[in-house]
């Protein structure tokens, strides 16, 4: 294999699919999964609003390829300061079974001058993603 040829498939097993846009659909999810399989390897992930994680989750895995990730966003786009809204939806992503969370910092409130609520927002996230861990490795 040439030089070229091995960085590019180590490249395509490091890179993630991403469909992040408002007129989202199953079948747009559907089609990115197929996608994120190729004759050469399959991506690392792909990246989808949680709504989708189920239908993404049974797509990989009726194709085959359930070793492909799924991330999935948070406090997604705006990145705003409310704790209980970012945290609620980092639950409910974890619940619909992301492999990983993306959340968007409260960066308007840090130009504000407030660095607290990021460091306190990001915190309960983390939280929620390690009780997530723990219970899931627990199980096994």
């Amino acid at each position: 294999m040439t030089d070229l040829k091995a960085s590019s498939l180590r490249a395509l097993k490091l890179m993630d699919l991403t469909t992040l846009n408002d007129d989202d659909t199953d079948e747009k999810v559907i089609a990115l999964c197929h996608q994120a399989k190729t004759p050469v390897g399959n991506t690392a992930a792909i990246c989808i609003y949680p709504r989708f994680i189920p239908i993404a989750r049974k797509t990989l895995k009726e194709q085959g390829t359930p070793e492909i990730r799924i991330a999935t966003v948070t406090n997604f786009p705006h990145g705003n300061d409310d704790i209980d809204i970012a945290l609620a939806e980092t639950r409910a992503a974890i619940a619909y079974g992301a492999d990983e969370v993306d959340v968007v910092f409260p960066y308007r409130a840090l130009m504000a001058g407030n660095e607290q609520v990021g460091f306190d927002l990001v915190k309960a996230c983390k939280e929620a993603c390690a009780a997530a861990k723990r219970t899931a490795e627990s199980d096994y």
